[in-house]
């Protein structure tokens, strides 16, 4: 069985202060805040999807609440 590894953007909404640094430098217009609230009072930043996995939001994130990884597909 061959199996092939996709990336995937996670963003864990706790870690999130809405800051804006991913939403900025995200070349596909890919993220986006939501309108909930997380337990800290922000509106955490979330993924719209369409994106090239460039890792810039990864980078500029300063409360590691963006994370890139694969996931196997069939």
């Amino acid at each position: 069985m061959n199996q092939q590894r996709k990336k995937h953007v996670k963003i864990t909404a706790e870690y999130c202060k809405a800051c804006g640094y991913c939403i900025k430098v995200c070349p596909d217009n890919a993220l986006e805040f939501e309108r909930k609230f997380n337990s800290s009072g922000y509106h955490p930043v979330k993924w719209k999807g369409k994106c090239r996995m460039c890792g810039l939001c990864y980078t500029v994130c300063p409360d590691f609440a963006v994370e890139i990884d694969d996931q196997e597909t069939s």
